[in-house]
């Protein structure tokens, strides 16, 4: 198949010089001092940078940079039109060369764009005049494909970011894109640290520092003058992401990631957190911005009466074309070990993309459906003014591509970042048992649940259909009848839509759209993040063990064979996933002791209380979840007394290193009563 080759680039104004400069004088990569934001760099960095370096050894053995692979997919927060088209884009950077092949386009012509998001007046994640935009060339049918191959000239390659491939209709230009490709971040970075030219005008400039070596190897040096350290790279990261996470509203209705995922709250809402909160808070945009008002027959932002009662979160992921009747109320999942959980598992037949899990149906983030793209979908879905979601009016602003990669990182950084091994050594006899009966063929939990992960045995995560959907007296419809409420009255036999879990498949809002199928979430986490299940339907971690039992899973397709679990045993599993829980709390706030204990003064005057206060919040987690159903009292007591060496609010409080030797000699007691 003939190749075009690309020609005639001028790129005399993308001199080295000149982009670093641009990019620092661009001020959104220096974060706000935060000692919440120093503590999540601090401890998060480094579980960031050991993930990066897995991927490359997986990257290489796969063929490295001659061998790139992007989905190219209708994306929501930036396609100028809806479109089930879908593709690929393979690219060789070594070589150069790019191929694309493209199913599904509407009727018309296609050209093929590769953009470098660049800093200016308005930037965003979406193609801008300020950009660097290369018209890679125009599509050709073949045998129904649209395909396009070219070779990438090195000038093109070593000075270009391939932030993202756009297809668009033909002359429309690159800024009316119906579908998009982005690389994740450790993707870029790994180009970007391969070939010094591309890396004077990457992202990660303003990232570098004058170091005496690399621990990434001679190829990260740029002309012997800028040598890159990964501590201060991955460091920088994860702070800009957490600033971003806490405090970025991206200028539309004032919520922030952290409004529906608070830190300090495992990263979800309850619905005692939430009656917490004043009203104002943005959380309740829909009850004082006038644009997004519920009315139930109407288009919906949110139903606040559920997100109160329920903590209900309306979400639009089958589309917005039909506000009123085409929504789901979901739950706001916990945020914790994400980096374990995201592979998706080709065995559930689910489309790929989404390329990797995210939400509660693993189909949660637009475009690619990757983790990076995930933050432009939850700035599209909840951070709007109004329901036209547009942000050329207004409504939001998109993140830029160094806050998607800040982002990305910092989401990756949180909670544990490797899966348990079971058994554990366990040391009741009962919490034993659980275990056992967890992993027996008869309770079948070890089997999607892989060493009480979100995989299963392959280490990917899988979507399964469990008939969740058909419980009795789910709360939702308890509490709508009890109100006389009804969400879609042009349906009489459903007071809402029928959450159809993955996909966007047709179909009418009571059957629901999509598969019915939900992906398989951690349980490492679960006795301290419930209620259960994607709305919130059970409130317990014995009652969520004991929905295996119900005629609802049995009658499910993954219901054979039958589950058949005694009470006793059902106490016993639920037991074992608590503290498994508090394990995990305990081993998080050790940490944080630990990094405490290492810093030197003027860190720990700034950081220290911050660290302690997450410290804090992992003990106060580990207490309850034991304490709930009286497991291990003598470890509760010790747990309790470390969490009296820490102040309610130690912001301004000496904080010394053996304040911290003896919160960790505490926390090893508590654990060495509950395992061997």
């Amino acid at each position: 198949m003939r190749r075009k080759t690309i020609v005639g680039i001028s790129l005399g104004f993308l001199a080295s010089g000149l982009a670093i400069q641009i990019q620092m004088e661009g001020g959104a990569l220096e974060s706000r001092q935060d000692p919440r934001v120093r503590a999540y760099a601090l401890t998060g960095a480094p579980k960031v940078k050991q993930a990066y370096q897995a991927w490359v050894t997986a990257h290489e053995e796969r063929g490295g940079d001659r061998n790139i692979r992007l989905a190219l997919r209708y994306n929501r927060g930036l396609s100028v039109e809806f479109t089930e088209a879908s593709g690929t884009a393979e690219l060789d950077l070594i070589d150069g060369w790019i191929a694309i092949r493209v199913s599904g386009l509407p009727a018309g012509e296609f050209d093929a764009w590769m953009v470098d998001n660049r800093p200016g007046a308005g930037a965003s994640v979406r193609p801008q005049p300020s950009d660097v935009r290369i018209h890679l060339g125009k599509l050709r049918q073949v045998d129904g494909v649209a395909v396009l191959e070219a070779d990438l000239e090195r000038d093109l390659i070593d000075q270009v970011q391939a932030d993202l491939i756009v297809i668009a209709r033909e002359g429309a230009g690159s800024e009316a894109g119906l579908l998009y490709g982005a690389s994740p971040l450790f993707q870029r970075m790994y180009t970007a640290l391969s070939n010094p030219s591309l890396l004077s005008v990457s992202d990660f400039v303003p990232r570098l520092e004058q170091v005496d070596r690399s621990l990434f190897g001679e190829k990260s040096a740029l002309a012997g003058e800028i040598v890159v350290d990964p501590d201060v790279v991955f460091d920088a990261l994860v702070a800009q992401g957490a600033d971003l996470f806490i405090n970025e509203t991206f200028e539309g209705n004032g919520r922030t990631c952290a409004t529906c995922h608070p830190l300090d709250q495992n990263t979800q809402l309850t619905v005692s957190q939430i009656a917490a909160l004043p009203d104002n808070d943005p959380l309740f945009a829909a009850e004082f911005i006038p644009a997004l008002a519920f009315t139930p027959a109407g288009p919906k932002f949110e139903v606040p009466v559920l997100m109160r009662r329920l903590a209900l979160i309306v979400e639009n992921q089958d589309g917005d074309d039909n506000l009123a009747n085409k929504f789901n109320m979901r739950s706001i999942p916990h945020t914790l070990g994400l980096s374990t959980s995201l592979t998706p598992n080709p065995g559930d037949l689910t489309t790929t993309p989404p390329n990797q899990r995210t939400g509660w149906s693993g189909d949660g983030a637009p475009g690619n459906g990757t983790l990076r793209d995930f933050a432009t979908g939850a700035v599209t879905q909840h951070f709007p003014l109004t329901l036209g979601r547009d942000e050329e009016a207004g409504d939001f602003r998109l993140p830029t591509d160094p806050e998607l990669n800040a982002m990305e990182a910092f989401q990756l950084s949180l909670g544990r970042s490797v899966d348990p091994v079971l058994p554990l050594p366990l040391l009741d006899p009962i919490v034993a048992k659980g275990q056992m009966i967890f992993m027996s063929s008869a309770a079948r939990c070890n089997g999607c649940h892989n060493n009480a992960s979100a995989n299963v045995s392959s280490g990917t995560n899988r979507n399964f259909n469990t008939g969740v959907e058909n419980q009795v007296d789910r709360p939702i419809l308890v509490v709508l009848q009890a109100l006389g409420l009804d969400l879609t009255p042009g349906f009489p036999e459903n007071l809402f839509p029928r959450d159809g879990g993955f996909g966007a498949s047709p179909g009418d809002p009571v059957a629901g759209f999509g598969n019915g199928t939900f992906n398989t979430p951690p349980l490492v986490e679960a006795a301290d993040t419930g209620p259960f299940f994607h709305d919130n339907q059970v409130r317990t971690i014995e009652g969520a063990v004991a929905f295996y039992n119900s005629t609802a899973f049995a009658s499910s397709p993954s219901g054979t064979p039958a589950i058949d679990l005694q009470p006793t045993q059902i106490e016993a599993i639920a037991a074992f996933l608590r503290v498994l829980n508090s394990l995990e709390n305990i081993r998080a706030s050790r940490d944080l002791a630990v990094t405490l204990q290492g810093l030197t003064p003027p860190d720990r005057i700034f950081v220290g209380p911050a660290l302690l206060l997450q410290a804090r919040e992992e003990i106060d987690d580990a207490i309850r979840v034991l304490s709930e159903v009286d497991l291990h009292p003598g470890a509760v007591a010790d747990l309790a007394a470390a969490r009296a060496l820490i102040p309610n609010s130690p912001v301004g409080t000496a904080i010394q290193p053996s304040n911290a030797s003896a919160i960790i000699a505490l926390l090893d007691s508590a654990r060495a009563q509950m395992r061997s």
